[in-house]
């Protein structure tokens, strides 16, 4: 049996130049499964411009996998 670290530590999200609303995305995935844009946007309290591209942002950095779904039924998932 082999363990691996957390790849998903605040330090790590920090360091990769996330945002605290970006950290709470990742944290929400990891509870939840997913997160929607319109999911993001009720999390943050954001417009939906920022939302976008926050979460575009966390698919950038390889933190969360390109969506299958496009448009308003996208939901982002950790990437493995």
């Amino acid at each position: 049996m082999t363990f691996r670290k957390d790849p998903y530590t605040d330090a790590r999200l920090t360091a990769l130049g996330l945002s605290a609303r970006q950290i709470q995305a990742v944290r929400h995935v990891q509870q939840h499964g997913s997160i929607s844009n319109a999911e993001y946007r009720d999390l943050t309290r954001v417009k939906d411009g920022t939302a976008l591209n926050d979460l575009n942002g966390l698919v950038r950095h390889d933190v969360f996998a390109k969506p299958q779904e496009m448009g308003r039924s996208a939901h982002h998932k950790l990437k493995n």
